[in-house]
């Protein structure tokens, strides 16, 4: 029997988005792609999310000190991370206390039954369910959607302002009016308003209802949608292009040598079209069965230059992933 595709099923925001910008990126991952993301590679985002809750949850926007209130938050949930939080959480912690505190004045006077964490967001008819940072009820309706990403100073990214359209589109059909202001809350640029209209929402469910017909196994490549895509490691389009991208992440070879440290990561010497690559700090897991002659795909790695034999060196990343063997079968 046939499975439907992903795209006839239930979609999130950001999923909708990805099927737009690439249709197979939502497909099903093969099992020798990238494996499931480790907490050091999701917890700054995740304990920033944690920690927006916990506060939201325990009322500290109404606390005498409501910015010592978050801080303490993001703290406790920062200690429950087996291991620590990863070294980016810092950085992200302090963005979160300073901006958070702008959050404090868009809450007002609304009462704890009107100030809602992690709101779960469902339409049956268009197969579309999302969970919502803060919303805030009361005489207006208010989204507030928490983008940990650095955005850059100059508006906002399509991608954003897809995902927060669909989400007004969720109020819409819940509550049954659009909320009356809909902001991204950026860690690094703070509250960002993101206009929403009869016509965004329009040509937004247009455009979903068309990626939802296009052909499921097309792929586009490019930078922004592949980088962190699921299917990145075994996606031929992607390969055919991504080695020409300017500054690209992504380096292929054929394995000539493996060599191992005794702290648990590996430096390995790769044959590829353009030449021979030493890639350094590869956790040893990862490549403990390769041999030389295979085929192994590093993605997210960045490119450190070149040695002095005219070898590029290239460096392991916590968000970098990779795979050893023929990954398109």
């Amino acid at each position: 029997m046939n499975q439907p595709s992903v795209g006839a099923g239930w979609l999130s925001p950001s999923r909708a988005w990805r099927l737009i910008e690439c249709p197979a990126s939502v497909q099903p991952v093969a099992g020798n792609g990238p494996g499931a993301a480790t907490d050091q590679e999701v917890n700054t985002g995740t304990l920033a999310h944690r920690a927006l809750e916990r506060w939201i949850r325990a009322e500290g926007y109404r606390a005498g000190d409501p910015k010592a209130a978050l801080a303490e938050a993001a703290d406790a949930c920062a200690a429950e991370l087996p291991g620590g939080p990863p070294s980016s959480w810092r950085v992200s912690r302090a963005r979160l206390v300073a901006r958070g505190m702008s959050l404090v004045d868009l809450i007002g006077q609304r009462m704890p039954a009107q100030v809602l964490s992690e709101v779960k967001l469902q339409d049956d008819d268009l197969r579309l369910r999302g969970q919502l940072d803060l919303l805030l009820l009361g005489d207006d309706i208010v989204v507030v959607d928490l983008k940990t990403q650095t955005l850059l100073d100059e508006g906002l990214p399509e991608w954003v302002q897809f995902q927060l359209t669909l989400y007004a589109h969720l109020i819409e059909k819940i509550y049954g009016d659009l909320p009356a202001r809909v902001e991204v809350f950026s860690l690094n640029r703070g509250r960002i308003d993101v206009p929403i209209t009869k016509e965004t929402l329009r040509d937004a469910r247009g455009a979903l209802a068309m990626a939802r017909a296009a052909n499921p196994s097309h792929a586009k490549p490019s930078r922004e949608a592949c980088q962190f895509c699921a299917r990145r490691l075994e996606c031929e389009p992607h390969w055919e292009v991504a080695m020409r991208w300017r500054n690209t992440d992504a380096l292929e070879g054929a394995v000539v040598r493996v060599e191992e440290a005794t702290t648990g990561v590996a430096a390995v010497l790769l044959e590829g079209l353009a030449g021979r690559a030493w890639a350094s700090g590869i956790p040893t897991d990862l490549i403990a069965a390769a041999t030389p002659g295979q085929m192994l795909r590093l993605v997210r790695v960045h490119h450190v230059g070149v040695g002095a034999d005219r070898v590029a060196l290239w460096r392991w990343r916590r968000l970098s992933a990779g795979g050893v063997g023929t990954l398109s079968e």
